[in-house]
């Protein structure tokens, strides 16, 4: 037992024994690892150091230096300078003290410390490394604006120049301005000796400053000449000479007896006069919005002037043209209303003007005698001279309208009575062929010597007789009314075609009664034929109802022999 169990123990502190060997290896061999990454680590951050040491760096604080900065610039580049130098001094130096620390402790293989420092001094030089680069940044953009500025003092310099020497060129296109746009030009001036000191001076940010007024200015300036150019042309030049063109015409208007009552030309004039004296001093001052809309204004009323004198020019000029014709039309039209008003009572003693034709056409004639009267008037105003041509232009273009209207409405109303006498000699015509027709249609009913003659028949001949006896009565009277006349004439009309239908279908069915009668003799033995036939006969012979003894038969036959009377009716129908 004793054996057996040393020699268990003996197991059990082999495997423990490997186990520890086993761990202190791998803690040797972590120890390495770490140790080469902190290793690597410090490397880096000693390399990231020691590139912020640059000489492109020194070289521009130097060229910097040599510059006689002043003011915002040199305020600027010694704030920079100063934190640069303290970064150096300070920041790099305590970093890299920490590194040699951190590195020594990793030498010794105290890791945890190496770590702690590397932990501790690896955000701060990120942090200084940003920061050098800022100050990198802003040593180049001092050196940058005094390369920009002397760019763009020459650039400017030399739109400045052109603009002056274009200025003084055509100074009558600003003359109104001009005193002003020097003003301009000596401040611009001003302003590019105040970045010449600052620039000498070494005050590169302050310069920059001026140079973006001088731009805003010179860009201000650009757009103010042109509207002094347009305002001062209208103001120097157009207006003044269209107003003395309307000053000139409106009196020469005068002298030949025009009238302007529309507008008061003289009192606008001179206001217009005032008014561009007080647009040019708007220019004076370099007010240019306002003075353009002030010659906006000026135009409009200058234009409305201009238009009112052209529309009496053109007024007068359709007065002188038009008067002798709408004399001439006048007449013509007066001659032709008389003329229609004795054609008219003359012939409404024969005939009834049912439309009111006379009266209307009295009313059209003192209509244009009313007219006639008041162009008369405006006549002798325009002998007399002053009027106001446009209004009579207006007058007379409403005159001819109803003129043209008259003349039409008269030609239509000759046309419709002119056709009264032979309206009248168709009525007596039609009520002729009317009683020939009855007459003929009479005889054919005679001629066919039927038993005698149906009621309907006799009743419609008689209506009719009687309307074409009081139709004729009505043209032998002394004046006559033709538009009732012609209606009568139409239902005469109706009336004698129904007639003449009627009679012919009473003739037909006679001639069939006839003929189905006949051909019923072959059913002569039968009761249904023999008593068909004797209540046509009766219908026939007795009441002269054709039409009734005609379906009597036709109905009998049919039952008998489907077909027959179709057949019969068929044949004689073709005949």
């Amino acid at each position: 037992m004793t054996e057996d169990g040393g020699n268990h123990m003996s197991a059990k502190q082999t495997i423990l024994i490997v186990f520890l060997v086993v761990l202190l290896m791998a803690v040797l061999l972590g120890a390495i690892i770490i140790n080469k990454y902190l290793k690597n680590v410090i490397s880096s951050l000693h390399d990231d150091l020691a590139k912020l040491d640059d000489p492109l760096i020194a070289e521009d604080i130097d060229r910097l230096d040599k510059m006689d900065l002043a003011g915002a610039s040199l305020e600027r580049f010694s704030k920079d300078r100063k934190n640069y130098n303290r970064i150096f001094s300070e920041d790099v130096t305590k970093s890299l003290e920490l590194l040699n620390n951190a590195a020594a402790a990793n030498e010794s293989y105290k890791l945890y410390t190496a770590y702690e420092i590397v932990k501790q001094v690896k955000p701060k030089v990120q942090e200084i490394g940003t920061q050098v680069l800022a100050l990198q940044k802003g040593f180049m953009e001092l050196l940058k604006f005094t390369r920009d500025n002397k760019l763009q003092l020459d650039a400017l310099k030399k739109q400045y120049d052109d603009k002056r020497k274009y200025i003084l060129s055509t100074s009558y296109d600003y003359s109104l301005a001009l005193e002003a746009l020097e003003d301009e030009l000596h401040a611009i001036g001003c302003q590019f000796e105040s970045v010449k000191n600052l620039t000498i001076q070494g005050d590169h940010v302050e310069a920059k400053r001026v140079l973006q007024k001088i731009r805003s200015a010179i860009t201000k300036l650009e757009d103010e000449l042109p509207l002094v150019k347009k305002t001062s042309s209208e103001l120097l030049d157009i207006f003044p000479e269209q107003l003395t063109e309307i000053s000139t015409t409106y009196k020469s208007m005068l002298k030949n007896k025009f009238s302007i009552v529309e507008i008061d030309i003289c009192s606008t004039v001179k206001q217009l006069r005032n008014s561009i004296e007080e647009s040019k001093k708007l220019v004076s001052q370099l007010k240019l919005k306002d003075a353009d809309s002030k010659n906006h204004s000026i135009k409009e009323t200058i234009d409305k002037c201009y238009d009112i004198l052209t529309k009496e020019y053109k007024a007068k000029a359709f007065v002188d043209q038009h008067q002798a014709k709408i004399v001439k039309a006048l007449t013509h039209t007066i001659t032709n209303s008389v003329k229609l008003i004795k054609n008219l009572e003359h012939i409404d003693k024969s005939y009834e003007l049912t439309h009111g034709e006379l009266d209307e056409v009295r009313g059209l004639s003192s209509r244009i005698q009313h007219l006639n009267s008041e162009f008369d008037v405006d006549c002798q105003k325009v002998s007399d001279g002053g009027v106001v041509y446009s209004s009579i232009e207006q007058k007379w273009h409403k005159l001819i309208d109803e003129i043209i209207k008259t003349d039409e409405r008269e030609n239509k109303i000759f046309k419709d009575v002119d056709g009264l006498y032979d309206g009248e000699k168709i009525a007596n015509a039609s009520i002729e062929k009317f009683k020939q027709n009855v007459s003929l249609i009479y005889r054919k009913m005679e001629r066919r010597n039927l038993p005698g003659k149906p009621d309907s028949f006799l009743q419609l001949y008689t209506l009719v007789v009687n309307e074409i006896a009081k139709t004729a009565d009505k043209l032998d009277q002394v004046r006559i009314n033709l538009e009732e006349i012609s209606h009568e004439l139409i239902q005469i009309q109706n009336d004698i075609d129904r007639l003449e239908q009627d009679t012919k279908e009473i003739l037909d069915s006679a001639d069939l009664v006839e003929l189905t009668m006949q051909y019923s003799n072959k059913y002569a033995n039968r009761n249904d034929i023999i008593h068909a036939n004797k209540v046509a006969y009766d219908l026939y012979n007795n009441k002269y109802e054709y039409k009734e003894a005609l379906d009597i038969l036709a109905a009998a036959i049919e039952k008998v022999e489907p077909g027959s009377y179709k057949r019969i009716e068929s044949d004689y129908y073709k005949k």
